[in-house]
């Protein structure tokens, strides 16, 4: 009896261990190849993409169009399925993954039909940006040909890799307006109702940050002194409760500084990142050295997975 509960321990041992082996092969086989060449028909000069010790892709390249294909190239071997989700998620087209239960979400989005919109707005653009996405499409669509094995994400869904269409980064711009349509935007109009009512002195009274919202050092922010009209009894008589009406234009904030201001002549680009948190982050360090005879650019920083800027300018 004891002999055969051992045999069945031992099956079971090695069970779990070839199990774990083929889990681990799987993973293994799956990621990206950083090393290495390629030769694509899209590529004008010799184009060189490393990671650094913080997994930043860094991309020099001696023009605009062959340092799009091989952001494409990057975002394709690490972020295939997180783009993926975003296009389809604005798409409606989740339920092709998930099955019957994001059916809900995609006929909500298909009303709106995005994907339309995009294939209209991608043939409406200028041919230099035309081109640029589809290099770009053409960089991530070679990252997924050279991959030997689909990603787990793709295992346990059971469902085949499409390839990115020019389009699809357009349709990625939309699945970010949409999630940009939460709380942050009724925050914003109470705020702008309650200046428009009571005048800013008591929007900066009411949103002045405290005093233990400080910094890790354990400094404290000072208390601004702010004065605000008197609420008598007349006033709180008469009030009344009213509906604040949206303002179809909202949007994020964003600013930009000359190199002219700052110290090394380079100029700055910010957006606020008003985004809630998920795995991976939805932001994909990058760094892009477009280097030729006529002039040298650098552009570091973050960039959503979905292909480069459809403007033409860029920071010197």
């Amino acid at each position: 009896m004891f002999k055969k509960i051992r045999v069945v321990l031992v099956a079971l041992i090695l069970l779990g261990l070839l199990a774990t082996a083929l889990f681990y092969g799987a993973l293994t086989i799956s990621l990206p190849t950083l090393s290495g060449n390629t030769v694509s028909s899209v590529i004008s000069k010799p184009t060189l993409l490393r990671r650094d010790e913080l997994g930043t892709a860094i991309v020099h390249a001696e023009n605009r169009l062959d340092a799009s294909y091989a952001l494409g190239y990057a975002h394709g071997q690490d972020r295939f399925f997180q783009m993926d989700l975003l296009r389809r998620n604005a798409a409606g087209e989740l339920a092709e993954l998930f099955g019957a239960a994001a059916l809900p979400l995609d006929e909500k989005v298909r009303f709106h039909q995005l994907r339309k919109r995009s294939q209209k707005m991608f043939a409406a653009f200028p041919e230099q940006q035309k081109e640029m996405l589809s290099v770009y499409a053409k960089g991530v669509n070679d990252a997924l040909a050279h991959a030997s094995f689909p990603t787990l994400e793709y295992l346990l869904t059971q469902s085949k890799r499409k390839p990115w269409k020019p389009e699809d980064s357009l349709l990625v711009v939309y699945s970010m307006y949409l999630d940009l349509q939460g709380p942050s935007i009724e925050r914003d109009l109470v705020y702008n109702a309650i200046q428009q009512t009571f005048g800013a002195n008591t929007l900066a009274f009411l949103t002045q940050a405290s005093e233990f919202q400080a910094a890790l050092d354990g400094s404290r922010l000072p208390l601004k002194k702010v004065s605000i009209p008197e609420l008598d009894s007349t006033f709180l008589k008469t009030a009344m409760v009213t509906s604040i009406e949206k303002n179809a234009e909202v949007g994020s904030n964003n600013w930009a500084v000359s190199g002219a201001l700052t110290r090394n002549g380079k100029a700055m680009l910010s957006d606020d990142m008003h985004l809630m948190l998920s795995t991976p982050v939805i932001w994909y360090r990058a760094q892009l050295n477009i280097i030729n005879d006529e002039k040298q650019t650098q552009v570091t920083g973050v960039s959503l997975p979905t292909g480069c800027a459809c403007d033409s300018r860029w920071l010197k």
